[in-house]
């Protein structure tokens, strides 16, 4: 008999933790596994990434507000009425619920829980819930999966989550799909499209344009670089809310030349094909970056903030560099040192290497249905 196994997640919006679960629901052997997904919020700008052919419930459940009984109670007949053996949470929120439907309703399921962040942006509120409410509902858990090792430290350290229940499991991508399989015509028209020279050194950066992905680091990086080598140029890739704000700066510092911006693209590839290096100047949030894992695939080294699992990701001088946040001066030398040693070549083959050795989603389905196979 097939274990029946819910996922539960805030929204299917363009995320790392959305990106990695919709890859594993749609890779779970059907076989093992009936398997459901439900979303609380009417965010699914990934739903086309979802293969709803392998699913016995694809659902969104429309929350209003932070905790809306109406959603509670839709969940609860769903968990009743499917006889879910066990609900994966992704993050904080999706817990709560589930526990809540767990000590109210009469379907009784295990409770594992998915974390992808390691701390929060600073609030007072989200740092009373973490040590006050979910440290209690975690440790409740029959699992709490962290997705890399020194996350899964931290909170054992800081919030006092129970070793017995906690265990990690690297994030995996499709190193077959993220493989730069581009013609060198194909690269020479983008680049030539976006407004970039054959010569050109191009350093790209994939991330939503949210305050903590700290665009502003990245931009000015390319500014003090450029004074060493004016080949040296940027790529944004991504949307979000502070669109207009990193607009304003690129034009401030007169980079409008030098800095590109490609907006949102639901195929990334191409883009991170075209450039010599990829660079993530978070200062908040990062876990273990699916951007990073993605680039890293494509043979392209990673120039990223010293945040959550970075260490674990890259070796440092090896297969990218490792910076600390806000250090725009470091991350600047590493660009102008690359571009000028020509060092990227090597660097990205091993960032490959080390992508396809360690962190494939083949390893991390595996791992997902060695545990869920295991739970009771």
């Amino acid at each position: 008999m097939r274990k029946k196994i819910l996922f539960i997640l805030n929204s299917l919006a363009m995320g790392g933790a959305e990106k990695q679960t919709i890859t594993l629901v749609n890779s779970l052997d059907k076989n093992i596994f009936e398997t459901g997904l439900v979303y609380l919020d009417n965010e699914n700008s990934l739903l086309p990434q979802v293969d709803a052919s392998r699913l016995t419930v694809l659902e969104c459940l429309y929350r209003k507000h932070r905790l809306d009984l109406r959603v509670v109670k839709k969940l609860r007949q769903l968990i009743h009425s499917h006889r879910y053996d066990a609900v994966v949470c992704v993050d904080s929120y999706p817990m709560l619920y589930a526990f809540i439907c767990r000590l109210t309703g009469r379907q009784r399921p295990a409770i594992v829980q998915v974390l992808h962040f390691t701390t929060h942006r600073p609030d007072a509120w989200i740092r009373i819930k973490n040590i006050y409410l979910y440290r209690h509902l975690m440790n409740r858990c029959k699992k709490t999966i962290f997705v890399c090792k020194s996350q899964m430290e931290y909170w054992v350290k800081k919030f006092s989550i129970q070793p017995a229940v906690s265990t990690y499991i690297y994030n995996g991508i499709d190193t077959a799909y993220f493989s730069d399989t581009f013609s060198a015509e194909e690269k020479l028209r983008l680049r030539q499209s976006l407004g970039f020279h054959a010569n050109d050194f191009v350093v790209g950066i994939c991330a939503a344009l949210r305050p903590e992905k700290k665009h502003t680091d990245f931009i000015d990086a390319i500014k003090l670089a450029r004074t060493q080598n004016p080949d040296i140029k940027g790529l944004v890739v991504g949307d979000g809310p502070l669109k207009k704000n990193i607009q304003r700066h690129i034009h401030a510092n007169r980079m409008g030349g030098s800095v590109k911006m490609a907006g949102f693209q639901h195929d990334v590839r191409p883009y991170i094909a075209v450039c010599d290096c990829m660079a993530l100047t978070s200062h908040e949030v990062e876990t273990f970056s699916m951007a990073a894992l993605e680039a890293m695939a494509m043979a392209r080294p990673m120039v990223m903030t010293d945040l959550g699992g970075a260490r674990e990701q890259v070796e440092h001088g090896v297969s990218g560099f490792i910076y600390a946040k806000g250090d725009v001066t470091t991350l600047a030398g590493h660009l102008y040192n690359m571009a000028k040693n020509q060092s990227h070549g090597v660097m990205g083959a091993n960032a490959r290497t080390r992508v396809c050795n360690n962190f494939t989603l083949g390893k991390m389905v595996e791992a997902y249905t060695g545990l869920l196979k295991e739970i009771k």
